[in-house]
């Protein structure tokens, strides 16, 4: 993977909303899910939940593309997670 950026000086902390799914910070129902339900308002349930989960991966997307140094720590975690597995 190539560097965008400079080297940082340390890991890099994303906010906490981006470590931790809460819920009622991703409450509030967007278009796709208004669409999916017919314009009812979910407040609870499995779909309002998945919504909501939703909501929240698609920030935590956003927030990477925008942040590329955090983006590639996070990757070079996978590929060290991946290769400390491989190894036993």
């Amino acid at each position: 993977m190539a560097r965008w950026l400079g080297k940082s000086n340390g890991p890099i902390e994303p906010p906490s909303w981006y470590r931790t799914f809460d819920p009622a910070m991703w409450d509030e129902p967007d278009e796709r899910e208004l669409l999916m339900t017919g314009g009812v308002v979910l407040t609870e349930g499995e779909l309002h939940e998945y919504h909501a989960q939703r909501r929240w991966h698609e920030a935590q997307f956003r927030y990477r593309a925008e942040h590329p140094l955090l983006a590639e720590q996070e990757f070079r975690e996978i590929i060290s997670r991946h290769q400390k597995r491989r190894r036993g």
